[in-house]
């Protein structure tokens, strides 16, 4: 680590190469058990405290989130296992998403928040960029599921009966991320953990909101 880098942030897209994963593994001191959650890729979202000031682990804080994304009218989800540190901050998820991109360029943004705070802040940052990338498909499938409301009075058409199964499947999927991030925020804001500061603890707070 350079004397001047205060957060390092690891990302790791892919897991064909696990020679890679266990040296990060054995250099972060990860929990076993929370590195086979990581690679079973079918975790609920979720969040795991390891180690800490009575244990020989150093203190981390394993938390599973999901990212998704519409593709070909079906919906994607793609696990993403966060491992959050004092000063550093590991990712984890088989393939790249695009909700990190705009945390990047803040990154690079001389003197901005995120540039000048902590690693819980960088881990609230990639929540809230993970939350943040849901309202837009729910705003996507309210007027989807108005057009198909009209629509089903005006005719009556198989079809249409068929798409509206795709939506609450899709819904469904939703559903399914959304509902278990309530309370993997709210437990990352009560809990009383030395890799959380309470700056990102505010701002946890105001996340919660979002996911409600």
């Amino acid at each position: 680590r350079p004397e001047w880098s205060e957060v390092r942030w690891i990302n790791v897209d892919g897991f064909s190469d696990m020679h890679v994963i266990h040296a990060l593994a054995k250099k972060y001191d990860l929990h076993p058990l929370a590195i086979e959650d990581t690679l079973h890729k079918t975790q609920r979202p979720k969040v795991e405290s390891f180690g800490g000031e009575e244990s020989e682990l150093l203190a981390r804080l394993f938390i599973v989130t999901h990212a998704i994304e519409i593709e070909d009218d079906r919906l994607r989800q793609e696990q993403v296992s966060i491992f959050l540190g004092h000063k550093t901050i590991l990712t984890f998820q088989e393939i790249s998403s695009e909700e990190g991109d705009p945390i990047r360029q803040r990154i690079k943004v001389k003197g901005s928040r995120l540039r000048n705070s902590d690693a819980s802040f960088l881990a609230y940052s990639l929540l809230d960029a993970s939350v943040d990338s849901f309202f837009p498909i729910i705003e996507s499938y309210s007027e989807r599921a108005e057009e198909l409301d009209n629509l089903i009075l005006e005719q009556s058409n198989p079809a249409l009966i068929s798409e509206i199964h795709q939506l609450k499947r899709n819904l469904l999927t939703l559903r399914g991320v959304v509902w278990p991030m309530r309370e993997v925020v709210a437990s990352l804001q009560r809990e009383e953990n030395e890799c959380i500061s309470d700056t990102t603890r505010l701002y946890l707070r105001d996340l919660y909101d979002h996911v409600i």
